[in-house]
């Protein structure tokens, strides 16, 4: 391409010739997606496991999706979903009835706790007892 360009440009005009190749990673993706359970910085609903009730909680977490199951699950936690299934005596929720409905805030608690309140709002699960999610002081 250099010898080509020197042949048909004048001799007073310098060209540079770059050239960048392409890496095989911009083909597809090199990263494995990660498993929902290992997922963090989300907003999860959390159906109940028992085929006759219809009952939902909607949360948010900073931490690993995994710990927030494990704390809905155990029997001696204050958790709604727990009390739930304790005072009906429905199974506590397995993996399989929790989805992430909110994703990418990136440790921005504030924005994740300002769309969990909305989210709620907007769908008003039946386990989520408290009227606001997020308090905002008045300046």
């Amino acid at each position: 391409m250099k010898k080509n360009l020197k042949q048909i440009l004048p001799e007073n005009h310098y060209s540079e010739v770059i050239y960048t190749g392409t890496k095989l990673a911009s083909k597809f993706s090199v990263k494995d997606k990660t498993k929902t359970l290992h997922c963090h910085d989300v907003i999860y609903q959390v159906s109940c496991p028992d085929p006759n009730c219809d009952a939902t909680y909607i949360g948010e977490t900073g931490r690993r999706l995994q710990g927030r199951i494990l704390d809905h699950a155990e029997r001696g936690n204050k958790s709604h979903v727990a009390k739930h299934s304790i005072d009906l005596n429905h199974d506590p929720p397995s993996y399989d009835d929790f989805q992430i409905i909110g994703s990418g805030y990136r440790s921005n608690t504030y924005k994740r706790k300002l769309s969990e309140a909305l989210l709620i709002k907007k769908y008003r699960p039946s386990l989520n007892l408290q009227e606001n999610s997020l308090f905002i002081e008045a300046s």
